[in-house]
C-alpha cells in the first residue's frame, strides 16, 4: 500500500527550509574563512542574503513544480 504524495507546498516549504539552512551555514563558513564577519559583519551578511536569495526562489519553486507534476500523473 503505497502512501498518498505530500501536497506540493509542503514540499516546497521543507525544501526551503532545508535549503536556507544549508544556505546559512555556508555563509557563517565562507565569513569566518574570509575574515568578513570580524570587519563588517552587517554588510557581509546582507550581501550574501542578496546572493543567495535567487538560489534559494529557483529551488523552492523547483521543488514546487517537481513535486505538482508528481501528483498530476496517474
Amino acid at each position: 500500500m503505497s502512501k498518498s504524495p505530500r501536497a506540493a507546498w509542503q514540499v516546497a516549504l521543507a525544501t526551503f527550509v532545508l535549503a536556507l539552512a544549508i544556505a546559512t551555514a555556508v555563509g557563517l563558513v565562507a565569513a569566518v574563512a574570509s575574515g568578513a564577519i570580524h570587519g563588517e559583519p552587517g554588510r557581509a551578511a546582507a550581501l550574501y542574503a542578496r546572493a543567495a536569495s535567487p538560489f534559494l526562489v529557483i529551488v523552492t519553486v523547483a521543488a514546487y513544480a517537481i513535486q505538482r507534476s508528481r501528483i498530476a500523473r496517474p
